[in-house]
C-alpha cells in the first residue's frame, strides 16, 4: 500500500501530462505578451530617456533573477511548495496585466512617468515569475524519476516552443492587420495581444493546480536555511564561474539598447516582422528538444 504522501505511478504520469499543458499554455501567453512587445510599447512614448528605459527592460529579468536565491528559504516558511508556485505565477500575471493597463493613455500620466511605470512593473513581473519557477522546477523534478526526467523535460520544452512560436506568429499577423486597419490606434495594437497573453498565462495555472503536490494535507515542505543558500559563495570554483558569467554578460549587455532601438527607429522594422524573425530562430528547437533533454 503506497504512502499517502507519495503519489502512485498513474498519478505521476497524469501529473506529467498536466505539466505539458501548463508549459504549452504558459508559452502561448509569453509568445503573445512577449519582451519585444513591451520594448516596442516603451518606444512609443517617445521620451528622451527611452534608451535608458529599454536598457532597464532588458536588464529587468537579470536584476529580478538575483532575488530568486531567496525562494528556497521562503518555501516552507510561508506556504508549501505548490501554493508558493501558484501564488507567485498568479501575481506575475496580475502584474503583467497592470503593466499593460498602466500604458493606457486614459490615466493622463506623462510619457516619462508611463515609461517608469512600465519598467518597474516589468521588473516586478519577472521577479514573481522567477520565484515561481524555482518552486516549479523542483516540483517537476519530483514528477519524473531520473530514468525518464530528461525525456520528460525535453518533450515539455518541445510543447513550450511550439506554443510560443505559434503565438508569436499569431501576434505578428494580428499586428500587421491591425496596423493596416487602425493605424492611429497604435497602443491598442500592443495591448490586445498582451491582454490575450495574460489570459493564456492565467489559464496555464489550471493544470498546475491539478498537478499532485506530493504532501499530505496540512503538511509543509521543510524550509531551507539562509546559510545553505549562501554556502556556494564560499566555493572558489563557483566564484570563478560567477566572475566569468558577470564579465560575459556585462559586455553582451552593453549594446542591448542600441540593438533594440536601431532596427525600430532607424531601419523602421515593425513589431510583426521582429516577431516573425524571432519565431524562425525557435523552429529548430522543435526537432532537437526531446533528444537533448537527457
Amino acid at each position: 500500500m503506497p504512502s499517502p504522501s507519495r503519489p502512485t505511478v498513474c498519478t505521476l504520469r497524469r501529473g506529467r501530462i498536466l505539466a505539458y499543458w501548463n508549459g504549452s499554455l504558459w508559452a502561448v501567453g509569453t509568445g503573445l505578451a512577449s519582451s519585444p512587445l513591451v520594448i516596442y510599447l516603451a518606444m512609443e512614448f517617445g521620451v528622451a530617456q527611452v534608451g535608458l528605459g529599454i536598457g532597464l527592460i532588458k536588464a529587468a529579468p537579470h536584476l529580478a533573477g538575483l532575488l530568486r536565491l531567496a525562494a528556497p528559504a521562503m518555501i516552507g516558511r510561508l506556504v508549501d511548495r505548490k501554493r508558493f508556485c501558484l501564488g507567485s505565477y498568479l501575481l506575475s500575471v496580475l502584474v503583467l496585466l497592470a503593466l499593460l493597463l498602466a500604458a493606457a493613455p486614459c490615466w493622463g500620466l506623462s510619457p516619462g512617468a508611463t515609461l517608469a511605470a512600465v519598467v518597474l512593473l516589468w521588473c516586478l513581473y519577472h521577479l514573481m515569475e522567477y520565484l515561481g519557477a524555482v518552486a516549479l522546477w523542483s516540483w517537476l523534478a519530483d514528477l519524473a524519476p531520473v530514468r525518464v526526467r530528461g525525456r520528460f523535460l525535453g518533450r515539455r520544452e518541445r510543447w513550450s516552443v511550439t506554443g510560443q512560436a505559434a503565438a508569436m506568429l499569431a501576434a505578428a499577423l494580428f499586428g500587421s492587420l491591425w496596423g493596416q486597419w487602425f493605424p492611429e490606434a497604435v497602443l491598442a495594437g500592443y495591448a490586445i495581444p498582451g491582454i490575450a497573453g495574460c489570459c493564456f498565462l492565467a489559464a496555464s495555472l489550471v493544470p498546475l493546480a491539478l498537478m499532485p503536490g506530493f504532501a499530505a494535507s496540512g503538511q509543509r515542505q521543510p524550509s531551507v536555511p539562509l546559510r545553505t543558500i549562501l554556502k556556494p559563495f564560499g566555493d572558489p570554483g563557483f566564484l570563478r564561474y560567477l566572475a566569468f558569467g558577470c564579465w560575459f554578460s556585462f559586455f553582451n549587455g552593453v549594446v542591448q539598447s542600441a540593438q533594440e532601438i536601431f532596427p525600430r527607429q532607424v531601419l523602421g522594422v515593425r513589431l510583426p516582422l521582429r516577431l516573425t524573425l524571432q519565431t524562425g530562430m525557435r523552429v529548430g528547437q522543435l526537432a532537437v528538444s526531446p533528444g537533448l533533454g537527457p
